[in-house]
């Protein structure tokens, strides 16, 4: 019979780790709860001033323009990636 391996158990390791660390495959450590944290103060510091400036436009200069309304594309552009 032909034997299955995946990649937490591979026929032969390529190295094996140090003396007294231990391989963790089921939670390996990441930087992803980083990654999103600061993609999310970016937008929001990026954000904020561009809500104000529309509410600026929109509700005290009664005005909009085209040029006001640019800043806003870029944030319709974001996606997350694995």
């Amino acid at each position: 019979t032909m034997q299955r391996y995946t990649i937490i158990s591979p026929p032969n390791a390529a190295l094996t780790p140090p003396p007294g660390v231990i391989p963790d495959f089921q939670d390996p450590f990441t930087l992803r709860p980083y990654w999103i944290l600061s993609a999310a103060l970016g937008l929001l510091i990026g954000g904020f001033p561009l809500i104000l400036r529309l509410y600026t436009k929109i509700a005290v200069v009664k005005k909009l323009r085209w040029e006001d309304c640019t800043p806003a594309a870029p944030l319709g552009m974001v996606q997350e990636t694995n």
